[in-house]
């Protein structure tokens, strides 16, 4: 039986008829490609990656963006800021992983039906000369469970925060076409606890975008004025049992008002709430968050 040898990566059967009908066996030798010697990866491991366009040899497929990676080197890591919900609903997790260095390619995490890519990436651990990296996946609750179980950790889910707060919306004073148009919010707390919240955040530009106002006449809605904010000085406060507080705003800074009569104005305002006056410092306490808002649609007449 003739024999061939030095065969590297067979891929055909092992198997062949010759010329003659004699069998041929092919066998392989010691030597082996690259991708062959290479382990898989490991479920739960962070890796750096390199996006593909398709799927080809040795990639895989990125969960919930769609399209595949081609990973490279395992990225040391420790599980470090844990996998936690983002959203009120529990359908959106964050899973946080500390790496030994600032990572210099995509980092991707393996999960069982291919790799989830960081949503964020960076230096985030450490401080001075011990500046260490991470990376922050955004994940589904499956994925969320997956992971948790992988890095062998409780998935921290987020519980409703401020439900005895309440908000009503009334004009302030009387309004006049070219004036400010003045729109007060009053916050109550008729709970027995205090509610925290956080103050401030979203006023550095000429507005506060913690307000929001859409304005209509006759039933047709005015264009909202676009005006983007970059954030600003925030802090945690505490609204105690039985208190209630102000917060207004220019409702023209959000629709202009050229002519008297009667206006339909759908009022928003949205806050942070958190279980304490620490707020809800990421990662080990970003789950004790709630995304609140106090929505409410009132008529006003402009003279």
């Amino acid at each position: 039986m003739p024999v061939l040898s030095n065969v590297e990566g067979v891929t055909r059967r092992a198997l062949l008829l010759g010329a003659l009908g004699a069998p041929i066996v092919l066998v392989a030798s010691g030597r082996r490609s690259a991708s062959a010697r290479r382990p898989g990866a490991v479920r739960g491991h962070v890796y750096a990656g390199k996006a593909m366009a398709k799927a080809g040899r040795g990639t895989r497929a990125v969960m919930l963006r769609g399209g595949h990676v081609q990973l490279a080197a395992p990225l040391a890591m420790t599980p470090a800021g844990g996998v936690f919900s983002i959203a009120n609903a529990n359908d959106l997790y964050v899973a946080i992983a500390q790496l030994a260095a600032p990572p210099t390619a995509m980092p991707y995490l393996v999960v069982k039906r291919g790799a989830v890519r960081a949503d964020s990436w960076g230096t985030g651990f450490g401080t001075g000369g011990d500046r260490r990296g991470s990376a922050s996946f955004h994940l589904d609750r499956a994925l969320a469970d997956e992971v948790a179980a992988l890095w062998n950790l409780a998935r921290r889910d987020r519980t409703r925060l401020g439900a005895a707060l309440f908000g009503r919306w009334k004009p302030r004073g009387v309004l006049v076409v070219g004036k400010p148009l003045e729109i007060v919010l009053t916050l109550e707390n008729v709970g027995t606890v205090p509610v925290w919240f956080n103050t401030g955040g979203r006023q550095r530009g000429p507005r506060d975008n913690r307000f929001y106002f859409e304005a209509a006449r006759d039933g047709t809605p005015l264009p909202v004025i676009e005006a983007f904010d970059f954030g600003g000085i925030g802090q945690v406060q505490p609204l105690a049992p039985g208190a209630s507080l102000e917060r207004s705003a220019d409702l023209a800074q959000w629709a202009t008002l050229d002519r008297p009569g009667t206006y339909q104005v759908s009022c928003r305002y949205h806050l942070e709430l958190s279980v304490g006056a620490e707020g809800a410092s990421w990662p080990d306490h970003g789950h004790e968050t709630w995304d609140w808002a106090t929505d409410e649609v009132i008529d006003i007449t402009v003279g």
